[in-house]
């Protein structure tokens, strides 16, 4: 494990308490059976229940003293060396590897910058370790199958979910560069060389427009969607990505040290919910620009590039 963490980034301070609370749970043998069992069961097949596993094995972490976000966060670090060989077996790169599991690393920082520790506040780590969740560049893609129709993809049909790690600004630039790595890395699922995007989340809502500029990264980023559903939600769930360890402060208490901390602030302190908005687009490989459904009801004519909206990419 002194390796894996190492690999992964995790910050030095980390290092020192996961590495710390490892060796605690040595002593632990209800804890340790759980980690052999789910190594072995990982080893032959490739998958886990990851989530049931890992919400045990924080609770038998606590019977040693140690925090069950901890050992939550070791149940996950405990399989990354055979997550690392079933790359090699799949002829991915050790970078790639690197890059996707990193998401760990991010989660812990988060969990200690909300709860005060080093350790995991979610268990949603399963589609990294099943080889089917990637980061790739800036941002972490999956394919997915879609409930929806948008231009030519019809419900039932493949497209790549977009999620966005909290590792730094969400630079535009790099957000396109990310699009046509996976493009790339997903092209099976083209269609008369497009590929469908989209992406659940509280970045796309239509709250954040009302106080970031046009010219933001998050609007840029935005502003690649069609956005064809919304979802409204009480009070402001996802708080504490923005707030950090203060999210459930009244709205006056919030800290305000930034333009998207300063904007949520002021919006609850008005608001008693929020949103999350699914957005869509069709990214054309070839041509590396993306397409939208403004005009135009299909993708696969070349004359559409002309009469409908788009956003050219210069890469």
């Amino acid at each position: 494990m002194n390796e894996t963490v190492n690999e992964l980034a995790f910050p030095v301070d980390a290092q020192k308490e996961i590495l710390y609370c490892r060796d605690l749970l040595t002593n632990n043998s209800e804890y340790q059976q759980l980690i052999q069992k789910a190594e072995q069961e990982y080893k032959k097949n490739g998958t886990l229940d990851y989530a049931g596993l890992s919400e045990k094995a924080g609770c038998l972490a606590e019977k040693t003293g140690v925090n069950s976000a901890t050992g939550m966060l070791l149940f996950f670090l405990y399989l990354c060396p055979a997550a690392k060989a079933f790359y090699a077996k799949k002829g991915l790169s050790e970078q790639m590897y690197r890059d996707s599991f990193y998401d760990l690393t991010l989660k812990a920082i988060e969990c200690k910058q909300v709860q005060g520790v080093w350790g995991t506040h979610t268990n949603w780590f399963g589609r990294f370790f099943d080889l089917t969740r990637f980061k790739l560049g800036r941002l972490e893609f999956e394919e997915q199958e879609i409930d929806f129709d948008y231009l030519c993809f019809k419900k039932g049909s493949k497209g790549i979910n977009i999620h966005i790690p909290s590792c730094g600004p969400l630079r535009h630039e790099e957000c396109l560069q990310s699009y046509h790595q996976a493009a790339e890395f997903y092209r099976k699922l083209q269609k008369h060389g497009r590929i469908l995007f989209f992406c659940s989340s509280w970045l796309l809502a239509e709250e954040i427009g009302l106080f970031l500029a046009d010219d933001s990264n998050i609007r840029q980023f935005a502003g690649d969607f069609d956005i064809t559903y919304v979802r409204t939600a009480e009070g402001f769930p996802d708080a504490w990505r923005v707030f950090g360890a203060d999210y459930q402060k009244p709205a006056d208490k919030l800290p305000r040290d930034t333009a998207l901390q300063k904007g949520y602030a002021d919006y609850l302190a008005t608001h008693d919910s929020t949103t999350v908005a699914r957005g869509v687009f069709v990214y054309d490989i070839a041509k590396r620009r993306i397409l939208h459904q403004r005009g135009t009801n299909t993708c696969n004519d070349s004359e559409n590039d002309t009469t409908q909206k788009k956003k050219s990419l210069t890469l």
